[in-house]
């Protein structure tokens, strides 16, 4: 039988799509690997040496430490704690069971203390004069502290408990976690501090006086606005320091409720411990694909639309 031989550049595409004639000698025909040829196979017929150079080069990449991994993620618990201790703190002005004069002393003396770490880490700055804005914005709080107390007096407790704990988790997803210092200017972080000082507004305006509504305020520009700038400069000192507000949140939750305490210890445990586990346990099921193919480069042609 002779084979009819088919010019595919001058040829009509209605020639082109007849078959093409086997010799009734070959009574097993090849699979040949070329997408233009007509073969005597299925349309979704897959010979077994189609994928045989892709298993053979797919290799998976070696798993990730376990305490590393677990070690990093302890940056994460650093504002998760941080927004815990807020609600204790919250709560327990909100029961009478904590004096607000406590938590202002607490937070200045804890704002000088991170003041001066603070510029012990970064060096002498020329021309530092924190005193005066510090004084501006304490005198700005104390003064706004009625306004703010009254801010949601016509909205129910109904509303405002889901919009703080919305405002709350957000400030927590769009929280910067980076390791430098420097990375704390885009935009997230920008929403994260807004998320995070509004909720405490919001929460504020549920307290009975002035005083309690200040001493929220100010905590919360200390712990969200302030205490992150710091520790970012104590990243080597994560762990012991992550371990530590981890204690006191906890024992801050216990006074007031021992669930509450135990969803905190649950939700850290699972981000800093549980997800690290199945980060490496899932890692056998990753695999990088290789194969002896050319990496398609594109060519950009300079004045052409």
């Amino acid at each position: 039988m002779s084979h009819k031989r088919i010019d595919i550049s001058t040829s009509p595409p209605s020639l082109l799509l007849q078959p093409i004639l086997l010799d009734s000698a070959d009574p097993s025909p090849i699979w040949q690997k070329q997408l233009h040829r007509r073969q005597p196979f299925p349309d979704n017929y897959v010979h077994e040496s189609f994928l045989a150079v892709i298993e053979e080069a797919s290799t998976s990449p070696p798993p990730p430490l376990l305490l590393p991994l677990i070690i990093s993620s302890l940056v994460i618990s650093l504002p998760l704690s941080s927004t815990f201790l807020f609600i204790a703190v919250f709560v327990d002005l909100l029961r009478g069971a904590l004096a607000p004069s406590l938590v202002i002393y607490g937070s200045l003396l804890g704002g000088f203390v991170g003041y001066l770490l603070f510029s012990l880490l970064t060096g002498p700055v020329k021309d530092r004069k924190p005193l005066r804005p510090t004084i501006i914005t304490l005198l700005l709080l104390h003064c706004l502290s009625p306004i703010l107390r009254t801010l949601t007096e016509a909205t129910t407790s109904d509303s405002i408990w889901p919009l703080a704990g919305v405002l709350l988790l957000l400030g927590l997803v769009l929280g910067d976690y980076g390791s430098k210092p420097e990375t704390a200017k885009g935009l997230a972080h920008s929403l994260s501090l807004t998320s995070t000082l509004s909720a405490s507004v919001v929460l504020a305006s549920r307290l009975p006086t002035n005083t309690h509504v200040f001493a929220l305020v100010l905590f919360a520009v200390v712990l969200f606005a302030l205490a992150p700038s710091l520790l970012k400069h104590l990243r080597a000192y994560t762990p012991p320091l992550a371990f530590l507000l981890f204690a006191i949140t906890f024992a801050s939750l216990h006074r007031s409720s021992s669930v509450a305490a135990v969803i905190f210890a649950s939700t850290t445990f699972g981000v800093c411990v549980l997800a690290p586990f199945a980060m490496v346990w899932n890692w056998t099921e990753k695999s990088v694909i290789k194969g002896n193919w050319d990496v398609a480069a594109p060519v950009v042609r300079s004045g052409v639309r």
